[in-house]
């Protein structure tokens, strides 16, 4: 997949890596519209991990735009990329990782070769 991400995300919020794997995962969020996109949100270790996905089959590109807020400041992060559409199952397009107890809103825009699809989560 080719994609342009803003790098400021992982210089602002940092890049966490973790299993879902550990007791204390658990999944904490998870929007869908019409089943063209989603927003899966878990919280694992004292961290929020969202990940953006689209449905299998489609193609096009994708802009996924992040507020949030918490003790540490606030801030926008906004990532885009291409979608591949010969995938099979869900394609993953982004995963973002912000600390427990930031308040966040996201919004996924899949723009796709078949329609316009948006999804959204807050938090």
């Amino acid at each position: 997949m080719h994609s342009s991400v803003y790098a400021a995300v992982f210089a602002l919020f940092g890049a966490a890596a973790y299993t879902s794997d550990g007791p204390e995962s658990q999944n904490v969020n998870f929007e869908d519209a019409n089943g063209e996109c989603f927003i899966q949100v878990e919280e694992s270790y004292n961290m929020l991990h969202l990940s953006a996905y689209s449905a299998e089959g489609i193609g096009g590109e994708y802009v996924l735009s992040l507020q949030q807020s918490g003790p540490g400041g606030s801030g926008q992060i906004t990532q885009s990329g291409f979608i591949e559409e010969e995938q099979y199952g869900p394609t993953l397009l982004s995963e973002i990782s912000l600390n427990s107890g930031t308040s966040y809103s996201a919004e996924l825009q899949v723009y796709g070769t078949d329609g316009n699809y948006a999804c959204r989560s807050a938090g």
